[in-house]
């Protein structure tokens, strides 16, 4: 039978995870059938077992598929092309995503998005609120789009907002997905693969939370250094002009974007000591007929102190100090 649906499912040592990933998918209830190809990517810790596991025991599911030790797509620089490839190998009309350590948590899904799709046909994309959990599967953040406020209804919107849709809410259009990318050298190729869509036909969100996106410490969206921070903030920034720029947006509109993000982001260059990118901030403000020197100027010194207090606060005598004051404290209380 030919699935209206194929998930994609990218594994890459998620061992402690992927279960759970794989119980959303065979816990899905629809009146169509649908296929999930997990492609594990020559994972090392046992991941491949798991998936194998459930690929014998729902074998109309669970499509399994391992590559061979030694042979990581991603390191390559191939996986994107190994999923387009395993995807030309079904006519379906949907495809959908999800990643090994997210998990979808609403049974009802895929029937629910399929079902406005299809009474929808000028829709290209219906994706749904998300939870934020843990690397141990707690919920730290419910609703997460709906708590943002970041819930885009155009383009420009996004362009301008760049907020996380989740990927593991996704519902696609397969024609429209085969055209899409590739996004080599983008920091957020979700964001950039979003942005197009927008483009391309109508974008629905569904306000009810379907997946939890796992924040796992030191990715790509929760980095632990402020440097490993920067460098992905940066690299959305780049995302957005890129896109602008591929779409022939107008000067207005990019102008509005490059103030936004400029200002922003100049706390975090200052104190990454990334001096390019202020001097190209006080280039940008300066042709815009902007007086930014203030702020600019203000930035520094807040950064300044800023890291003053940090070497402060982390001395041995500092900590010393505390801990002669706390009696008094309580005392004081």
């Amino acid at each position: 039978m030919i699935p209206l649906v194929v998930c994609l499912c990218p594994v890459f040592n998620e061992v402690d995870y992927v279960e759970r990933t794989l119980k959303g998918f065979v816990e899905q209830e629809t009146t169509f059938p649908f296929v999930v190809v997990v492609h594990d990517d020559a994972s090392t810790d046992g991941s491949d077992k798991v998936i194998m596991q459930y690929a014998r025991r729902y074998p109309d599911i669970i499509r399994a598929v391992i590559e061979p030790s030694g042979s990581n797509m991603y390191s390559k620089g191939l996986l994107g092309k190994k999923l387009r490839e395993l995807l030309g190998e079904y006519d379906c009309k949907y495809v959908a995503k999800c990643e090994g350590d997210d998990f979808w948590i609403n049974k009802k899904k895929l029937q629910m998005q399929v079902e406005y799709m299809e009474s929808h046909p000028e829709c290209v994309m219906c994706y749904t609120d998300c939870h934020v959990g843990d690397s141990n599967g707690r919920i730290t953040k419910k609703n997460f789009i709906k708590r943002t406020g970041k819930i885009p209804q155009c383009f420009e919107d996004h362009l301008l907002t760049a907020g996380y849709i989740a990927p593991p809410t996704w519902l696609i259009k397969s024609e429209i997905y085969k055209t899409l990318g590739p996004y080599k050298g983008l920091s957020d190729a979700s964001l950039a693969m979003a942005l197009d869509l927008f483009q391309l036909g109508d974008v629905h969100y569904i306000d009810e939370a379907t997946a939890v996106y796992t924040n796992r410490q030191g990715g790509l969206s929760s980095p632990k250094s402020i440097g490993q921070q920067w460098k992905y903030e940066r690299g959305v920034f780049d995302t957005q002009l890129y896109i602008a720029n591929k779409y022939g947006c107008g000067s207005e509109l990019i102008s509005r974007l490059k103030i936004q993000e400029y200002a922003q982001l100049m706390f975090m260059a200052i104190e990454v000591g990334d001096k390019k990118f202020v001097a190209e901030a006080e280039t940008f403000f300066v042709s815009q007929g902007l007086d930014m020197q203030w702020f600019i100027a203000k930035c520094r010194e807040y950064v300044g102190y800023h890291q003053k207090y940090n070497t402060v606060s982390g001395s041995w005598a500092y900590r010393i100090g505390r801990k002669l004051l706390y009696p008094i404290k309580n005392i004081r209380r």
